[in-house]
C-alpha cells in the first residue's frame, strides 16, 4: 500500500529520490578526492586527511605495496624521503626529500621502484602540480605550504606516519 503525502508525492518516490541524491553525493565526493595507487613492491609515503590536529593541512601515511587508497580517502600528494629519488613524466628526476603536491581529481600512480645502488628511485606516472622542499614547510608564512615535509629519515620516523587505509588495485 502506497502512502501519499501532500500534492500526491508517494513516500516511496521520496525515499528513492533521497537515496539517489545520497548516491550522487558519494559519487561526487569520490570524484573530488585524489586517489593514490602504489604498484611497487615498496611502501610509499603519501599525504592524506589530517589525523593529528597538529596544525598541518594534512598528515603523512604509509601506503603499503601493491595497494591503493579507497575512494573516500583524499590523497593530496607523495613524500619522497632523503636518499630517494622520484622520476616523473618527461624524464625529470628529483632527489628527496620533497613533497609532490597534487590537485583534487588527480589519479596519483607510483608504478615502479628501481633499487639502483645508492639511488633508489620511484617512478611516478602523474606529473605533480607543485614540488615543495622541507624549507617550504610552514603554516605561518604565505610563501610556504602547511604540510609536514621532514628533512631526514629520522624526522620522518619521529612524525610517525599512520598506515593508510587501502583498497584493492583497480
Amino acid at each position: 500500500m502506497n502512502k501519499v503525502l501532500n500534492k500526491g508525492i508517494l513516500i516511496e518516490e521520496l525515499a528513492t529520490e533521497a537515496s539517489r541524491s545520497l548516491g550522487e553525493k558519494v559519487r561526487l565526493e569520490n570524484l573530488i578526492n585524489g586517489k593514490c595507487f602504489n604498484e611497487t613492491d615498496m611502501h610509499v609515503v603519501i599525504y592524506g586527511p589530517n589525523n593529528k590536529n597538529d596544525g598541518f593541512h594534512n598528515s603523512l601515511y604509509v601506503l603499503k605495496s601493491r595497494s591503493a587508497t579507497p575512494s573516500d580517502f583524499d590523497c593530496d600528494g607523495v613524500y619522497i624521503p632523503q636518499g630517494f629519488r622520484a622520476k616523473f613524466p618527461g624524464g625529470t628526476i628529483l632527489d628527496g626529500p620533497f613533497a609532490a603536491k597534487y590537485d583534487d581529481l588527480k589519479r596519483i600512480q607510483v608504478s615502479s621502484y628501481e633499487g639502483i645502488p645508492g639511488y633508489p628511485t620511484y617512478t611516478i606516472l602523474t606529473a605533480p602540480n607543485a614540488i615543495f622542499k622541507p624549507e617550504k614547510s610552514g603554516c605561518n608564512d604565505s610563501d610556504k605550504v602547511c604540510w609536514a615535509i621532514p628533512s631526514t629519515f629520522n624526522e620522518l620516523q619521529t612524525y610517525g606516519p599512520a598506515d593508510a587505509p587501502t583498497a584493492p588495485l583497480e
